[in-house]
């Protein structure tokens, strides 16, 4: 018999399979655009990402066929990569989304067992893991054909392996710059993995800032940053002399697009997408923050995912969904403290005791996963996101 923690992680997977295996089925029942164009997939197709027919040809590239190759999508094989094997056997589109299936069910397991570490109640950390399987980016933009949902994975799993060398106490410059250069690897998924190694930056910094002297402690993140900086030098030339296409290219392109876009830009363009990403969650941050520094283990750790996660969108020069996504890891731990709390205070006002402090926390728990799915459907109905700030949120536009 399964009990405590792994009793909760075994739910939280089988749920994360669960709501994967009905969401594709709900995909399906809705018709899969095999070889559509951007447009028509926009047009017809609101629940499958516009991005997704770029992505195909990169897997029917790699499968040898003659197809019109979008460089921009070149220099991020690797979901590609893996959707290769499932289609030859069935369509390239479905390939992606199984694939995907795939990772957000690991990705559940991976951030269960980070946000036990950080909530350290197994309860709080299945809490976190209900608010992530629900999120409206999951279904907008993870469960897709699409890359994102690695990167999402890629930060987690980085914040994990963080927390296992600070349990083993190896913390040293040698296992942060071999952690450095993994996550350049993981450019080659999408360039929000830069998250991941600002990540491994700053949790050295906060460890090492009343450990070592500030000249020493500089060498080392020269030496951390270099680790990184060859392997993205290495993987850039074979990117270049292979497709003659460079990171120089997609940043110009990328600049070419937000400027077409100019709802993006800016602070009030990230707010936006902030709330776009986390909805209901947002109310229950200010009342989580109020136990943070009580209720959370790792402290430290929350505040370098923060930092890194912040400072990759500004670098990037990007908002959208599915990029300031990466905060969840920040996000909902703080908000399951803002459940709890708020769980506490109706129980202690009611006089329900723990019956009513454990209906408050289902109650604000289940609608907020709610008003995710109901979000996702208004996307649906309106088409695009844009679309949907403009007919339900206008004073956001």
């Amino acid at each position: 018999m399964i009990r405590g923690a792994r009793a909760y992680f075994v739910a939280a997977v089988i749920l994360a399979v669960l709501v994967a295996a009905l969401f594709l089925g709900f995909l399906l029942s809705r018709g899969i655009p095999e070889g559509a164009s951007a447009d028509v997939v926009k047009e017809q197709y609101p629940a499958i990402s516009p991005d997704g027919p770029s992505y195909v040809t990169v897997t029917d590239h790699f499968r040898g066929e003659d197809v019109v190759l979008d460089k921009w999508r070149i220099s991020r094989p690797v979901v590609p990569l893996l959707a290769l094997p499932l289609s030859y056997v069935i369509s390239t589109e479905l390939s992606f989304l199984l694939v995907n299936s795939v990772l957000f069910v690991i990705l559940v397991g991976a951030f269960y067992e980070l946000a036990e570490r950080l909530l350290v109640r197994p309860k709080r950390a299945f809490y976190a893991a209900i608010l992530l399987i629900f999120a409206f980016p999951v279904y907008y933009r993870g469960i897709n054909v699409t890359v994102d949902m690695a990167s999402w994975l890629i930060f987690v799993v980085t914040a994990l392996a963080l927390l296992e060398l600070e349990r083993r106490d190896t913390v040293t410059v040698a296992t942060f710059s071999v952690l450095a250069a993994l996550c350049a690897f993981g450019t080659l998924v999408t360039e929000l993995v830069f998250a991941s190694f600002l990540l491994v930056v700053c949790f050295y910094v906060i460890k090492c800032w009343t450990r070592l002297p500030r000249r020493r402690m500089l060498g080392h993140l020269l030496i951390i940053c270099a680790s990184f900086a060859a392997v993205i030098l290495v993987l850039q030339l074979i990117v270049y002399l292979v497709f003659d296409y460079s990171f120089l290219d997609k940043t110009q392109r990328q600049l070419a697009w937000f400027a077409n876009n100019p709802l993006n830009l800016g602070l009030a363009g990230f707010v936006r997408v902030l709330v776009g990403a986390f909805l209901a969650s947002l109310l229950l941050v200010p009342a989580g923050l109020l136990d943070v520094r009580r209720s959370i283990e790792h402290r430290g750790l929350l505040l370098a995912m923060l930092v890194s996660a912040l400072l990759t969108l500004a670098a990037v020069y990007t908002n959208s969904i599915r990029f300031v996504f990466v905060l969840f890891p920040v996000v909902f731990p703080i908000a399951v403290l803002g459940i709890v709390r708020l769980g506490r205070l109706a129980g202690s006002t009611l006089r329900f005791g723990r019956a009513g402090e454990l209906s408050t926390e289902l109650t604000l728990l289940t609608g907020v996963c709610a008003f995710s799915l109901l979000t996702y459907a208004a996307f649906l109905r309106y088409g695009s996101t844009i679309e949907m700030a403009r007919r339900l949120l206008p004073f956001l536009t």
